[in-house]
């Protein structure tokens, strides 16, 4: 089975084959897998199997961008992972992925992430955990009580309307500087900003957006779910930005606003979410729901492309080993300086180099894990001067976390 394996785009005549395979890999509906894999795009799909009519493995490729250090990094994510049942244990989910990152790297895409289902298979071709995705539960009457966030000086510019779909541009300019302080958010694309939109059994989620002075600061979207047996509702945040304090603000104010006949609010982010920040006490859940994980695919452009503390200046040498992008390995001297890095090849500097494999990276490139931390669990090998130093060049945008399930 193995020699004979093709990977290729999907074909329209693939889609009951591939619905299936990811019914039972997710226990969707498969008429319901159909809608989705249209949603994203059958130009997306790919799928691997012995014969071009009966694919035996499948996945979904998401073109966007992702945020480290102020920058949008090209980002593929890879989701909807499937092998057939009776395909299982012969090695096409490695070899599926194999030819993934290949194809990755042809593209000259600089990074790809993804959700894991199992992390030993993603790890065997180079993705490593880089950030987090948990959920916050709040009862809804605790989200700004009104002894616990006075109002302050700006505060009553800002007035809060239902957004139409002519804010788009405005949402998705707010969204972005909201995104670029935060290491791991999206840069979403199409894809990212239909799942903000649009529920998954069809529903549309209601926006509505915080603005001062004509410009748009904050927004909020949201579903509301009603609960028969009380007549209350819980209501989940499927988004929330904001670029003012007056709109973080505001963002609270509106979602407390639901205590009235509202049970519970939901919404994800990181461990500690920058709304939390402004409650006046520590009286919420904070759950875990996934760890995301990230591969390094174009050594130079992920490095080259990120951002850097500004007022850095330092110069570490990498010696990286990877088995699929062979054009990773090497010796390499990453320099910073001014907020850029320059990757250059050659021969690390003497004194300051780390040892590790791509994989490793990415906790490291992300800020899931300090260098000196990363060197402990055994992830890379380096002396003290290399660890400083590249401690001072992965420093900044807190611990990396994202928003979207995708």
């Amino acid at each position: 089975m193995g020699g004979a394996l093709a990977y290729r785009p999907m074909q329209e005549a693939d889609l009951p084959r591939v619905a299936r395979l990811l019914h039972h890999a997710f226990a969707g509906q498969e008429d319901m897998c159909g809608t989705w894999l249209r949603d994203a795009g059958l130009e997306q799909v790919r799928v691997m199997g012995g014969s071009a009519k009966d694919p035996d493995a499948t996945l979904v490729r998401i073109p966007m961008g992702q945020y480290f250090g102020g920058m949008s990094v090209p980002m593929l994510g890879i989701a909807g992972v499937a092998v057939a049942p009776e395909a299982r244990g012969c090695g096409i989910g490695l070899r599926l992925m194999e030819e993934a990152i290949h194809e990755c790297a042809r593209e000259g895409w600089a990074l790809t992430g993804l959700y894991a289902s199992t992390q030993s298979l993603y790890r065997r071709v180079g993705y490593e955990q880089a950030g987090h995705r948990f959920e916050t539960r709040i009862s809804a009457h605790r989200v700004a009580d009104r002894g616990g966030l006075p109002k302050l000086p700006g505060d009553g510019e800002v007035s809060t309307r239902q957004l139409t779909d002519s804010d788009d541009d405005a949402v998705r300019t707010c969204y972005a500087r909201f995104a670029e302080s935060f290491n791991g958010l999206l840069d979403r694309g199409a894809y990212c900003w239909q799942r903000i939109r649009k529920m998954r059994d069809g529903t549309l989620t209601k926006g509505f957006g915080f603005v001062a002075g004509g410009i748009l600061e904050g927004y909020v979207y949201l579903h509301q779910t009603r609960k028969p047996e009380t007549g209350h509702h819980d209501v989940s945040v499927m988004d929330m930005a904001f670029t003012t304090p007056r709109a973080a603000r505001a963002a609270a104010r509106f979602l407390s606003n639901f205590g009235t006949v509202a049970d519970d609010i939901s919404f994800f982010g990181g461990p500690l979410h920058p709304l939390l920040a402004l409650l006046p006490q520590q009286i919420y859940q904070v759950l875990k729901r996934d760890y995301w994980m990230i591969r390094v695919v174009d050594l130079k452009k992920a490095l080259e492309k990120r951002g850097y503390p500004r007022d850095v200046t330092a110069r570490v040498g990498l010696q990286i080993t990877d088995r699929l992008v062979p054009g990773n390995q090497g010796a390499w001297t990453l320099e910073v300086a001014d907020g850029r890095g320059t990757l250059r090849g050659g021969v690390s500097p003497p004194g300051a180099c780390l040892r590790l494999d791509i994989r490793s990276l990415g906790p490291v490139y992300s800020g899931l894990w300090t260098p000196a931390q990363a060197a402990m669990l055994g992830l890379i090998e380096g002396d003290q001067g290399a660890l400083e130093a590249a401690a001072a060049i992965f420093a900044g945008g807190g611990t990396p976390w994202m928003i979207d399930m995708f």
